[in-house]
């Protein structure tokens, strides 16, 4: 797929040839990491801002029949857009060449230039910002219009019908399409600008597409505002043109060599910063997979452009942080057993993890997992999900007690979990231990207090009717009428941890007050959460 040019254009976008160089018609500004390398004496001369500016005036603007003001200190000045106007007019009359011949492009044709002839961008459109300002503007103070001093007389909307023109010719295969900025948005009004340069991004580019963007020409409200929607954009792969200036090269009508720029590292705390949110706020770590995959795949595209040992080494920890959120999202997924294999398969990624994940991981509690995926998704309010991992953990609990009390060889038989509470009680009341009789009566009990939400839940998830925390609370009154032992919702996660907590031990001793008696930690999840958060932002500080 061919990349995309989008760009702004100014008045130092324009050369004229005038006796031996080209001269810049608009070029005003004193910018820093000008090249004036390489200059003759006389080069040097005409460089002189002064003398390019008295070569327009003197020498192009009568020619052109551009108008020429004097202020009182006795400076003179023309309008660009005058002059442009006019320009090309002669260059669409000209039938002998000569106009084609004296105009150069300015630094545009050395990002046009590149954009085009890289093999990995061959660029066939480019969108290109233009500026058609009101000629006069409300003056706010007296109430009157007023000229437009400051916008009208630098307008680009005659220069892209000259550099339309001038192209068609040199490079026949690019399409320029100008991008009119609305008369009623002032080219240095930024909140404008920025609003106007979201439409654009949002109405003609898609994310999976890549761009290259050139800010240098415009107002400097217009970069920033470019700059801010290109970062802020969902593209995956983008890249800055930035022409180099060499005065040299403008003076003899040569394109503007260019280099690549992005600013990768501002782009990547945002990112970071999406992943930190969705990891604290929603335990999303499938969501936090999927931005990481994108800014991989960013700085894939990035690393034969950008020169910075930095961006090898933010792959490299993104991809065990990517590994690392993928054992969390299958044992979200009761997957454990890939998690399992995927540590032991790789020995070097899982020693530069966690200590206490791969512990984790490797020593594994299903009970504890499904009681810490109960308490997220009860605080999501995922009710569908807490509702069936509740039904799961009723199971597991039945299933770990007939473990714990030697009784499991007949257990599989039993179909349904009446016919398991049945068969452990019969074999309790048979025990002399009183303690296991106690501790499994004690675990009877709140298992019942389960029962009401384990019959209606595949009915209020599976028959379209749904589910919520306020739902379960408007029907408790009902559960409690159709069982007395039913349980408050808000108080279920308090239940599984008494269940947990018995003196039956289901659970390992040291995990009760690691992740039990907290409302805060939550097993393997909290471990891989903290840890890819920690990881991002000591990353992203360096």
């Amino acid at each position: 797929m061919t990349a995309i040019l989008i760009a702004n254009i100014g008045t130092s976008d324009l050369t004229v040839k005038i006796d031996d160089y080209y001269i810049p018609v608009g070029f005003d500004r004193n910018e820093p990491n000008i090249d004036e390398s390489g200059l003759t004496e006389d080069e040097k001369t005409v460089w002189d801002a002064q003398l390019r500016q008295s070569y327009i005036i003197s020498e192009l603007c009568p020619e052109l029949g551009v108008t020429v003001t004097e202020n009182r200190n006795g400076q003179k000045s023309f309008s660009f857009r005058e002059l442009t106007q006019k320009l090309l007019a002669a260059y669409e009359n000209d039938a002998t060449g000569k106009w084609h011949d004296r105009i150069r492009p300015g630094r545009i044709w050395g990002v046009l230039q590149t954009a085009t002839q890289d093999p990995n961008f061959q660029v066939k459109k480019a969108y290109i910002f233009v500026t058609d300002q009101p000629e006069f503007i409300l003056d706010p103070k007296s109430g009157q219009e007023k000229f437009n001093f400051l916008g009208y007389p630098s307008d680009s909307i005659h220069l892209f019908s000259i550099l339309k023109k001038w192209f068609q010719q040199e490079m026949p295969d690019l399409e320029l399409i100008d991008k009119i900025i609305p008369k009623p948005i002032p080219a240095v009004d930024r909140d404008e600008l920025l609003n106007y340069y979201y439409q654009f991004f949002f109405q003609h580019i898609r994310s999976e597409q890549t761009i290259l963007i050139a800010i240098k020409g415009g107002t400097p409200q217009m970069q920033l505002a470019l700059t801010m929607q290109a970062i802020a954009s969902s593209v995956t792969n983008q890249l800055f043109i930035n022409p180099q200036l060499s005065v040299k090269n403008i003076l003899n009508g040569k394109a503007s060599e260019c280099d690549f720029a992005s600013y990768w590292r501002y782009m990547r705390s945002q990112k970071y910063q999406d992943v930190k949110i969705i990891l604290e706020s929603r335990w999303d770590f499938r969501g936090a997979i999927s931005i990481l995959d994108k800014w991989l795949a960013t700085l894939k595209f990035l690393k034969p452009y950008i020169n910075d040992p930095k961006l090898s080494a933010s792959n490299e920890l993104l991809s065990r942080i990517v590994k690392t959120l993928e054992v969390g999202d299958y044992c979200l997924n009761l997957d454990i057993q890939t998690a399992k294999i995927f540590l032991k398969d790789n020995p070097q990624l899982a020693s530069k993890l966690s200590k206490k994940l791969v512990k984790q991981v490797s020593n594994y509690d299903s009970l504890l997992n499904l009681y810490s995926q109960c308490c997220i998704y009860y605080n999501l309010d995922q009710i569908a999900n807490f509702l069936s991992r509740m039904s799961s953990f009723y199971e597991g609990v039945l299933e770990e007690t007939a473990k714990k009390l030697e009784i499991y060889r007949d257990f599989p038989n039993r179909t349904n979990r009446f016919e398991k509470r049945s068969f452990i009680g019969g074999k309790v009341q048979y025990r002399n231990k009183i303690s296991e009789i106690e501790a499994w009566e004690e675990i009877l009990l709140l298992l019942k207090s389960f029962d009401y939400w384990c019959d209606r839940r595949n009915e209020l998830i599976h028959h379209g009717k749904g589910m919520s925390k306020e739902r379960m609370k408007s029907l408790y009154p009902q559960a409690k009428a159709e069982n007395s032992d039913s349980c408050p919702p808000d108080r279920i996660i308090e239940h599984m941890a008494k269940i947990l907590t018995s003196n039956l031990g289901i659970v390992k001793p040291e995990y009760l007050h690691q992740f039990v008696r907290t409302s805060t930690h939550h097993y393997i999840y909290s471990e891989v959460k903290d840890w890819a958060i920690a990881q991002l932002l000591h990353e992203g500080l360096q």
